[in-house]
């Protein structure tokens, strides 16, 4: 097998060559890699008697068939093909017409999903104006180097390669492909590209390279070895592909994402310290924003209301559904009661109108869990709500005990009532809550945090340090309340 060909049988698009009749007289391995059709079942066929093209694209391509051999038709367009198997896949179609050899060579790149490059580890050897035709019409940059000459030059380059970096044939061959980089070129990536290429191991980066007009742009390397039957490099494949668009969006994306950190972190209650009582939470998303929320407000000189609550699932939809409850819980202690029977049947009415019956039958029900306290200083009482919550720990004195969930998660059930209980503590009482995440953290039961809380007094600080800097699973959430 030539060189073109090793480079045409490791193309992840599927590539073909038909007669003017319309019979396959060359398919690629990503026939049988992408459709499950081998290539015995479909050389020496007419193309539409084996591809299972649905009725709208059959009819459309058999009626353009005719124009495209004569020329008349350029355009690209799109097909539905079905696996073998059964399932649909979508594809853009290029042509390009070969006049002198008579035939026609088709490249359909599978757009269902994106499609990684493979390997390409064949031996090279000699050309073939066919294959070569085909390479550059495939749409990527292409390039062989030679390591077994000085500086492992450029010896071959598609004319993808031309479009990508706007350099023409003689400006290209002979030169190394570090021609492309540039002052922003991070030194990291052209370390990691030096290194395995001196390893002659597979690369694979994305690294920032410029144009012949100084331009940038975000180029997705990938350099293969090619190895003789002796086990020996002969040449190195490089497959380059312009992903500045998806660089670009992952860039915003994580700006997006620092940006709502902020405001998330903004919404959490400040800690208090007044002459009675001590309030002070910690948070450590597991992602760049996360579901778990805490939050207190000060009512009067007697009176404070402290919530603790964890959003189902991670990420952005847990996040915005946190700010949302946050802005209704906001506006409730600004103008209405902050008792938590009311409270919670104003939220529990706001989740449920979030997501309409229509909306929930589609995707998994919102919901959270959480613990509203209503802290009485006058009269030592708490009137309080544990939604489905892990149990909090109240500490007094000496003796530590586990204050257990009493009602159901908020968002399930519409029109129910949720019901508050009521305890009443002695002077120097302390609580303790949390969501799930640190139990899970911590790799503990409830009975085992109990014991460690009761071990150490400063537990509150303790883990705040420890969790400064650590990688989570979980989001984790934990406020400490000091009630003299």
């Amino acid at each position: 097998m030539n060189f073109y060909q090793s480079l045409i049988e490791g193309s992840p698009d599927l590539i073909s060559v038909l007669d003017t009749e319309g019979i396959c007289v060359y398919v690629n391995t990503s026939y049988e890699k992408v459709l499950g059709y081998k290539r015995e079942e479909i050389l020496g066929k007419h193309f539409s008697k084996v591809i299972s093209l649905d009725p709208n694209s059959l009819e459309y391509t058999l009626s353009i068939f005719a124009a495209v051999f004569s020329g008349e038709k350029t355009d690209e367009f799109q097909v539905k093909i079905y696996h073998k198997e059964g399932y649909p896949l979508t594809f853009n179609v290029k042509y390009t017409l070969l006049k002198e050899e008579g035939f026609l060579q088709i490249v359909l790149r599978d757009i269902t999903e994106e499609q990684k490059l493979k390997k390409q580890k064949s031996e090279l050897t000699e050309m073939n104006k066919l294959l070569a035709d085909v390479l550059d019409h495939t749409g990527i940059g292409i390039t062989i180097t030679d390591p077994h000459q000085e500086d492992n030059p450029i010896i071959y380059h598609n004319k993808g390669f031309e479009s990508l970096t706007g350099y023409g044939p003689d400006e290209i061959l002979g030169k190394n492909c570090r021609f492309l980089q540039g002052p922003l070129t991070s030194k990291d990536t052209k370390r990691v590209i030096r290194e395995k290429v001196a390893n002659q191991e597979e690369v694979k980066v994305e690294i920032l390279n410029y144009r012949k007009d100084q331009t940038t742009f975000w180029n997705e390397v990938c350099i293969n070895p090619v190895l003789t039957e002796q086990g020996e490099v002969s040449h190195f494949i490089g497959i380059q592909m312009d992903v500045t668009k998806e660089k670009l969006l992952e860039l915003d994306l994580k700006r997006e994402f620092s940006l709502s950190r902020t405001i998330q972190q903004l919404i959490l209650s400040k800690d208090i310290d007044d002459q009675s009582i001590t309030i002070c939470g910690s948070y450590f998303p597991s992602h760049e924003i996360g579901g778990d929320f805490y939050k207190w407000q000060k009512i009067d000189d007697d009176l404070y209301f402290v919530m603790i609550m964890d959003v189902m699932g991670h990420g952005i939809a847990s996040s915005l559904l946190t700010m949302s409850i946050n802005a209704e819980l906001t506006s409730i202690l600004k103008y209405d009661t902050c008792h938590p029977t009311y409270i919670l049947n104003r939220l529990n009415q706001h989740m449920l109108e979030l997501f309409s019956e229509a909306e929930n039958e589609r995707m998994t029900r919102m919901y959270f869990t959480c613990i509203v306290l209503l802290i009485d200083m006058k009269n030592k009482r708490i009137d309080y709500i544990n939604s489905g919550h892990p149990s909090f720990i109240l500490e007094e004195g000496e003796g530590l005990r586990e204050i257990s969930s009493n009602e159901i998660p908020v968002g399930f059930l519409p029109n129910h009532q949720f019901q508050a209980e009521t305890l009443y503590y002695k002077d120097l009482t302390e609580l303790f809550l949390y969501t799930d995440g640190l139990l899970e953290y911590l790799n503990s039961s409830l009975a085992e945090l109990t014991k460690k809380k009761e071990k150490d007094k400063n537990l509150f600080l303790h883990l705040s340090k420890e969790l400064k800097n650590k990688q989570l699973q979980d989001d984790v959430c934990f406020i400490q309340v000091k009630l003299s």
